[in-house]
């Protein structure tokens, strides 16, 4: 059975590059069509309070979205005390997330990290979660380490091809 099947082949880091701009950009679009969803309805309970009944705008008020209660502030229901857990645990999840990403970031491209300074790309990913949210700050971040690690591979792999077809010439 196995012999029927294509040996699959290294792929090349276009080829990579490529496959990686496609599902970086289906999950950047997600991501962007949450956040925008979120913050559209938030925006919604500032603007139009008389939409909504009072419950509704305390919470989904911009500020309870941010910075959701504390756990220990007394909680009316079960389903309050859940929301609240849920909330917590999505900012810790995406501090870690968005710690991990710029870890991963300044090792796989230091170069551009040296060119852009950490303040500034610590802004940069700052103004990018007020406006597109955590999760496609993340994706920004992987995605850039992506191309840089790889368009660097690429160039040494050219380098070494080059390199070694000019030994061969000079040996034959």
């Amino acid at each position: 059975m196995l012999g029927i099947l294509p040996v699959a082949k290294t792929p090349s880091p276009e080829q990579h590059l490529s496959a990686v701009r496609i599902a970086y950009i289906g999950g950047l679009a997600v991501s962007l069509a949450s956040h925008i969803a979120v913050v559209s309805l938030s925006a919604t309970t500032v603007i139009f309070p008389f939409m909504f009944q009072v419950v509704y705008v305390q919470a989904l008020s911009p500020k309870a979205l941010v910075l959701p209660r504390t756990t220990w502030t007394p909680v009316v229901s079960l389903g309050e005390g859940v929301r609240s857990f849920l909330l917590w645990d999505q900012v810790f999840t995406y501090a870690t997330m968005l710690f991990l990403a710029l870890l991963q970031f300044f090792r796989v491209a230091p170069r551009l990290v040296e060119r852009v300074k950490v303040v500034r790309l610590i802004v940069l990913v700052l103004g990018v979660i007020v406006v597109a949210g955590p999760g496609s700050a993340c994706i920004l971040l992987n995605w850039a380490g992506d191309e840089s690690l790889f368009k660097h591979d690429s160039v040494m792999t050219d380098r070494e091809a080059r390199s070694s077809s000019g030994k061969r010439k000079a040996v034959t």
